[in-house]
């Protein structure tokens, strides 16, 4: 049996894991209707209200927090989900507008159909192969929380994969995604020392040009002061997540932060996840200096990324796929290549423990993208093809 219909199987397996759970949860119905029939009320309802707000001009209402959550559950008729917050920062408004102007039920379903899509795009020019792109879009683990929640998985991943693609020869148009991911600030630290340790000044440019045409826009549609709401709002954020230590850090977050903070208090824990983090970059750094094809880098500072935030979430760790996609296209040994779909089943474990092992996952792939630079030591990297023209 050769190592694409190994891939294709395994991949087919995680996927039917997640069809497996939304089966169940229909079937008793938790998902996507009540036992009512109301469409379930997910983390995205939070996101919703907040495009219905920025159309109403009123978007920094978004930020005092007790009041957005009586908002959404009064515009949804349904009870609010306490402490689901709106952290992103007022640029993401840009994006989540357009929602505000579809009921609750249509705007989910819009939103999670085109994350998928996207993601699948990215995903099948990685792989070439659509049975296993299709298959790693629902993969179990970070994709499976994603739907479940309605969160930005798909989004964020689509982002960061899409960006890598064109990086190589569209510099630009890879940095305009890269400043669009700027929409969860905390994701772009690991691929901002990505781009300076390959020297990719065009696509910085890009990106910071990005970034600053959508910070300019939200100035323009709604002025300076929500900005300052932001900053205010970000402060009870971390003030409430900070009280919260075994339901939200250790019961929710899947980084080394988290694991820590189990057995030590949460300034220790912090200390414990910096290390972890610059060792995460130094890695990363390693790999890009070696040379390595451009597939490998790719998955190094993906892998980087999911591990250098304390604030990430299982649905956060979906852009891991990609980097396993990137590590299974080019040339590797079958131990390899069976430690990369080791590590991807590992994600999903947290449905049954409660215990986050992205953290491992996101470390395993950085490592085997350590052991495969060597290989191409002393190469130039080969630009790879513009996968998406």
């Amino acid at each position: 049996m050769g190592d694409r219909t190994i891939g294709r199987i395994y991949w087919a397996v995680l996927a039917l894991g997640t069809c497996a759970m939304f089966a169940y949860l229909t079937s008793v119905g938790r998902w996507p209707f009540s036992p009512d029939g109301d469409v379930v009320v997910t983390d995205f309802a939070t996101v919703w209200a907040a495009g219905v707000r920025a159309l109403e001009c009123l978007p920094s209402l978004v930020y005092d927090h007790p009041l957005h959550e009586a908002y959404y559950a009064h515009l949804i008729g349904e009870p609010a989900a306490s402490g689901l917050t709106f952290g992103y920062p007022p640029t993401a408004l840009l994006l989540f507008a357009p929602l505000g102007l579809l009921p609750y039920g249509t705007a989910l379903l819009l939103y999670l159909l085109l994350g998928m899509t996207a993601w699948f795009i990215v995903l099948r020019h990685i792989t070439r192969d659509w049975p296993t792109a299709l298959a790693m879009t629902l993969a179990w683990g970070g994709a499976s929380q994603t739907i479940l929640l309605g969160q930005n998985g798909f989004l964020t991943a689509s982002l960061i994969g899409g960006g890598l693609l064109l990086l190589p020869r569209r510099p630009v148009l890879a940095g305009i995604l890269f400043g669009v991911l700027a929409i969860k600030p905390h994701l772009g630290l690991a691929l901002a020392l990505f781009l300076l340790a390959r020297r990719d000044w065009r696509a910085i440019q890009a990106a910071v040009a990005t970034l600053l045409a959508m910070v300019m826009a939200t100035i323009v549609l709604w002025g300076p002061r929500l900005w300052l709401d932001f900053l205010a709002g970000s402060r009870k954020v971390a003030d409430m997540v900070a009280e919260r230590v075994d339901t939200i850090i250790a019961g929710k977050m899947q980084s080394a932060f988290a694991l820590a903070v189990e057995q030590l208090p949460v300034a220790a824990a912090l200390l414990v996840h910096a290390v972890f983090a610059v060792t995460a970059l130094g890695l990363m750094v390693l790999v890009v200096h070696r040379a390595a094809r451009f597939e490998i880098q790719a998955a190094a500072a993906i892998a980087a990324t999911v591990l250098v935030t304390p604030y990430s979430f299982l649905y956060d760790c979906t852009m891991l796929t990609a980097a396993a996609g990137f590590l299974l296209a080019g040339p590797a040994r079958r131990s390899e290549r069976n430690a990369v779909l080791l590590a991807m089943a590992l994600p999903g474990m947290w449905f049954f423990t409660a215990e986050p092992f992205v953290p491992l996952t996101g470390l395993l792939l950085l490592v085997l993208c350590l052991r495969q630079a060597p290989k191409e030591a002393g190469s130039r990297p080969p630009r790879v093809r513009d996968r998406l023209a």
